[in-house]
């Protein structure tokens, strides 16, 4: 069969769908397929408040039509909740958005993708197959989520990842353990502690700090905004900076989480917890303890084993299953046509590919690789 010219995109989060509203602007036929900002409506606690500033958290557009502040002023929360978003009505807004799409998404999940011809072909669980000369691969955080060794021998259905927080919103009446040292683990514990009893294990003390990055706000936003430079510096350099300032944080709001009469703390990570599966839950040798669940909120690690769904040639054309591969300029891989975005990209191209804001760089420069036939 002869390939449609158009960009497929897997993927419709922040990336998938910033990159199709510039292809639209620039007169690029493309599909998109993936649910909608699905990470914020179904993989986010209704507790939590959002770590990046309102203009930071703004959906790119070139034109600005989906403009976060003004939304926050029609809400009348624009003073009140500057700093930190709380999420129901973040969620709102990406609805908003969502309404206003100037193209449609095919709302489904990609389930094989394979190079056919001179291009792609996408079956999805609801039958359909999309076709496209290149394929962005823009599907998020949700596949590479990690859980230690010593908690994938146990029982699946005690062992949650942060991940997964409509099961965790479900907890109540339980014991409860909570590993982790970040963000994702304290607004866990704050979720929870009302309503089950909670033990909050941190590998280390938890560093509370604005920024996600143990950058002070000017350098942490600079950071962000020089994205595209990231890409020139040398790897070494930037190791070094890595080991400098990645270290997970916890916002400072969270920060009376930790010192909660009615949550015990212990400092470990998952091995030196000692756990075992007994008939009445998961028991702790270090904290002599039996939980009914274990919330992992143990981060994400990237590799192509978290695409399941690319076929084993175009897997193999992409290289080292453990590892991300190569990407050049444009975020364009070693599999000729194929372009992956978002977290997964961090190592190219720096920090803010974790966040929503690395959008804005990505999306004009995928697009205009795109528009000029990525050669």
């Amino acid at each position: 069969m002869e390939p449609s010219p158009r960009v497929l995109i897997v993927g419709a989060g922040p990336y998938g769908i910033a990159i199709a509203q510039e292809l639209w602007h620039r007169g690029v036929s493309f599909d998109i397929v993936g649910e909608p900002f699905e990470l914020w409506h179904r993989h986010t606690l209704r507790t939590m408040k959002l770590r990046s500033d309102p203009r930071g958290s703004e959906v790119p557009s070139r034109d600005r039509r989906y403009d976060f502040l003004k939304f926050l002023r029609s809400r009348n929360l624009d003073d009140s909740h500057k700093a930190r978003v709380p999420v129901v009505p973040f969620r709102d807004y990406l609805r908003e958005v969502t309404d206003a799409l100037p193209f449609d998404i095919h709302r489904a999940k990609v389930e094989h993708l394979e190079r056919r011809g001179d291009g792609f072909v996408a079956r999805c669980d609801d039958g359909a197959e999309l076709t496209g000369r290149f394929a962005v691969l823009a599907t998020g955080s949700g596949a590479h989520r990690h859980l230690p060794e010593a908690l994938r021998a146990l029982p699946a259905e005690r062992v949650l990842h942060s991940w997964d927080t409509e099961a965790i919103e479900a907890l109540a009446g339980q014991r409860v353990l909570v590993l982790g040292a970040g963000q994702s683990a304290a607004e866990s514990v704050e979720a929870l502690a009302d309503t089950n009893r909670v033990t909050w294990a941190p590998r280390h003390e938890p560093l509370f700090f604005r920024e996600p990055l143990r950058l002070p706000t000017p350098l942490f936003k600079a950071s962000l905004a020089v994205s595209s430079a990231f890409y020139y510096i040398p790897p070494a350099l930037l190791r070094l900076f890595s080991k400098a300032v990645f270290r997970t944080t916890v916002t400072p709001h969270l920060q009376p989480v930790w010192t909660r009469d009615d949550v015990e703390t212990v400092i470990a990570d998952a091995d030196g917890l000692e756990l075992r599966s007994t008939d009445d839950g998961i028991h702790s040798g270090r904290t002599g303890e039996t939980y009914d669940a274990v919330v992992a909120a143990t981060g994400y690690r990237y590799s192509l084993r978290g695409l399941p769904f690319l076929a084993d040639p175009l897997r193999s054309e992409l290289g080292d299953p453990d590892a991300v591969p190569t990407l050049d300029r444009s975020f364009q891989t070693p599999a000729p046509g194929v372009f992956l975005v978002g977290g997964i990209a961090e190592g190219a191209f720096g920090p803010a590919q974790r966040f929503l804001l690395g959008a804005r760089h990505a999306a004009p420069r995928i697009a205009r690789a795109l528009q000029n036939g990525a050669g």
